[in-house]
């Protein structure tokens, strides 16, 4: 017993309806996808953030102000519905002209106490969210701006840090 796909004489009519059935079944997949859970418990312990870019650029964020981050995140963020601003997060994500108004990395001070690695990354209302290694990165809907998140951290700010980029020989 399996599934038998029924063809009618019409190929075209067919190919259109199984190809807007799959496209559906993307969509759904993708809208669940980005509703489930993040395992944002670590940031709790001992993480500290690297300000990329923001008003605060280039600056340490302690690890009080990292679980003040976490705390805006679950408390003031939902996931976002929308499949194709999902898809397009999740794209523009790796291209390098893509330029955000707040954007974090985070990772434990102690590198052996845990492996996973978090980005945070705000343009207008929406968060990427990009948790490393493991991959499950989430899109939501903020109700703060990057401004207002900025303020909330900048007591929380300790230091300088500089990045430089990769030089090739």
């Amino acid at each position: 017993m399996g599934i038998r796909f029924r063809m009618t004489r019409n190929r075209r009519e067919d190919l259109l309806r199984f190809g807007a059935a799959g496209l559906l079944f993307l969509v759904i997949v993708t809208i669940f996808w980005n509703q489930s859970s993040t395992p944002l418990s670590a940031l709790s312990a001992g993480y500290e953030g690297y300000i990329l870019e923001g008003a605060h650029r280039q600056r340490i964020l302690n690890a009080e102000g990292v679980a003040i981050l976490k705390a805006w995140l679950e408390d003031r963020t939902r996931p976002v519905f929308n499949p194709f601003t999902i898809v397009r997060q999740h794209q523009s994500i790796g291209r390098p002209d893509t330029r955000y108004e707040f954007a974090i990395g985070m990772r434990p001070v102690d590198e052996t106490a845990a492996f996973r690695e978090y980005g945070v990354f705000q343009q207008g209302a929406i968060v990427y969210l990009q948790v490393e290694p493991v991959g499950i990165d989430r899109v939501f809907r903020a109700s703060f701006t990057a401004e207002e998140l900025e303020n909330a951290l900048m007591p929380y700010i300790d230091g300088d840090f500089r990045s430089s980029p990769a030089k090739f020989p």
